[in-house]
């Protein structure tokens, strides 16, 4: 897959900032990180450091939520637990990185290593926001 990295950085917007406000509105729980207003390679942290068990949302959306956040999935999406930590969640989508092997090694290096993700995020991004804008070749 050529564009691999760039799939994995933003095509599904993996690291889109997804406040637990921004999930409850459009049916989902809680959040994808501990703190969901900075861009960071936390999601990808969490998505593989974690154990995933399906959880059904208020409204009735297929998730899956962490097996050490469990005890927190009742909660309010945008509540805080006792402890400080927020519920985390994932989508179906979101878990299918870990089952595509070169879509996985992709996710395990920008899990390890900030500074890949934000590029590869940045050029990604630049790619997208200036793809109708200019008169320039956005295939590489």
């Amino acid at each position: 897959m050529a564009d691999g990295p760039h799939v994995v950085a933003y095509c599904p917007a993996q690291a889109r900032l997804r406040s637990p406000a921004r999930q409850t509105l459009l049916g989902f729980s809680g959040s994808y990180t501990q703190d969901p207003t900075v861009l960071s390679n936390e999601y990808f942290s969490v998505l593989l450091g974690n154990t995933w068990e399906p959880h059904t949302s208020a409204l009735g959306k297929p998730e899956f939520v962490a097996v050490s956040s469990t005890s927190l999935a009742a909660s309010a999406a945008d509540s805080d637990d006792i402890d400080g930590s927020l519920p985390l969640y994932m989508l179906p989508s979101d878990l299918a990185l870990v089952h595509d092997p070169e879509l996985l090694a992709i996710a395990e290096e920008y899990a390890s290593d900030s500074m890949a993700f934000l590029g590869e995020f940045f050029n990604a991004w630049s790619k997208v926001v200036n793809a109708d804008r200019f008169d320039i070749d956005c295939s590489d």
